[in-house]
C-alpha cells in the first residue's frame, strides 16, 4: 500500500510570507532590530493593525456618498422604462427622500465602524 501524507500542506500564501520574512532577517545587521512605526493619520482616524484608516463618522461625507446614490437612482429611474412613464418631478422627489436616507444610514453605518474600530485598535 502507498504511503499516506498526514501532514498538512502550506498554501501558496503562507509559503510566499515565509520566503519573505526570511528574505528580510538575512538582509538585517546583526544587532538590528526591526523598527515597526505606527503611522498617525491625518484626520484623527483609527489604524487598524491590517494598515487601514478608519475615520470618524461625518455628516458632509455621508452626504457626499449619499448624492452618488442619489444621482445614480435619479437616472435609473428616468431613462429606465420600468413600465410607466416617471415625470422629472416625480423621480426629483424619489431621489431626493433616497437623498435623505441614504446620508442618514450611511453616517449610522460610518459611525457604527468607527466605534468598532476604537475598541479593537
Amino acid at each position: 500500500m502507498g504511503r499516506r501524507y498526514t501532514e498538512p500542506v502550506a498554501t501558496k500564501k503562507q509559503q510566499r510570507r515565509k520566503y519573505q520574512r526570511a528574505r528580510e532577517h538575512a538582509r538585517r545587521e546583526p544587532g538590528d532590530e526591526p523598527r515597526v512605526e505606527k503611522a498617525k493619520p491625518e484626520g484623527g482616524g483609527v489604524v487598524l493593525p491590517n494598515g487601514r484608516t478608519v475615520q470618524p463618522a461625518s455628516m458632509q461625507r455621508a452626504a457626499r456618498r449619499a448624492l452618488v446614490f442619489a444621482v445614480l437612482f435619479f437616472g435609473l429611474i428616468t431613462f429606465a422604462p420600468f413600465g410607466g412613464k416617471v415625470s422629472p418631478a416625480e423621480a426629483l422627489f424619489q431621489s431626493s427622500m433616497i437623498f435623505v436616507w441614504a446620508t442618514v444610514i450611511t453616517y449610522f453605518v460610518d459611525n457604527y465602524l468607527y466605534k468598532r474600530a476604537l475598541r479593537r485598535g
